[in-house]
């Protein structure tokens, strides 16, 4: 009797050994896998393995996890598995991700896109990574004001963002920041490319971007992309950049740009 209940514990430990680590696969930056009993460190250093990333730092729960996970973008999975521990996500320069950065919970922390301090040359390279995804790409089509305003059928990208935040009437640049959004969510290259490279940059640095670009209307841009988008990410990433505005508003000039449109606006009417 004894010899059967130690040869059970053996083959029991033996069992456990034996087990398999958890399936998963990673493409387009989405993870798929089905997890049954899965402890959560070990989905994550699957996922990390499966995309080619490193681990920095440890899962702080030890539960096991019993799910599906069907082609989820990796943050999203990652929120499931991890639950309120708080984690970074650092891209690079490629879009790639490099590094999962594994941090306290939520309560502990506010969460991060980049967890290492980057020198000014990294930060323009990616940005600068940001705008060659959208270089040669086909022209936007212009509906409804924003093609009365702008007199013109078809635009490229650069035109339509300028039109987003530099026109005057508020109507047309919340119409062409919805042209642009629907142009963008339907071409998927397009999008999965700048929301890859976009988590590179936390949304401190957004904010300072944006304020850069478009000075006393960055608030209207991002509150319009929030309105406007149909991606869950896209609208989260908008409100805390749009938060993070609002805690620091602009005291500067109007830019001269926005004063001669505006004139030319009312010169028109």
């Amino acid at each position: 009797m004894r010899f059967r209940v130690l040869a059970s514990v053996v083959l029991l430990a033996a069992s456990v050994q034996a087990a398999d680590p958890p399936k998963v696969t990673y493409k387009d930056d989405k993870v798929t896998a089905k997890l049954q009993a899965a402890p959560a460190a070990e989905v994550v250093a699957a996922i990390a393995k499966a995309s080619g990333a490193e681990v920095h730092g440890d899962v702080r729960n030890a539960r096991e996890l019993s799910m599906d996970i069907d082609a989820e973008p990796v943050k999203q999975a990652l929120e499931r598995i991890l639950g309120d521990q708080n984690f970074d996500l650092v891209y690079g320069t490629d879009g790639k991700l490099q590094r999962i950065e594994l941090r306290g919970t939520r309560q502990a922390a506010v969460a991060k896109a980049a967890g290492t301090k980057k020198t000014p040359e990294e930060l323009e390279a990616q940005k600068a990574a940001i705008y060659r995804l959208f270089d040669n790409r086909e022209p936007l089509a212009m509906e409804g004001r924003a093609k009365s305003y702008t007199g013109k059928d078809r635009v490229g990208w650069d035109y339509m963002v300028n039109t987003a935040y530099g026109a005057p009437d508020s109507r047309v640049r919340r119409e062409a920041v919805r042209q642009a959004l629907k142009a963008f969510e339907n071409d998927p290259d397009l999008r999965d490319g700048v929301l890859a490279a976009s988590r590179s940059l936390s949304d401190e640095e957004f904010a300072a971007w944006v304020r850069a670009t478009c000075y006393n209307r960055a608030e209207d841009l991002v509150r319009n992309i929030a309105r406007e988008t149909d991606l869950p990410e896209l609208r989260d990433r908008a409100r805390g950049v749009l938060k993070l505005l609002r805690q620091n508003p602009y005291r500067g000039p109007i830019p001269e740009e926005f004063v001669r449109a505006a004139r030319a606006e009312q010169t028109a009417h």
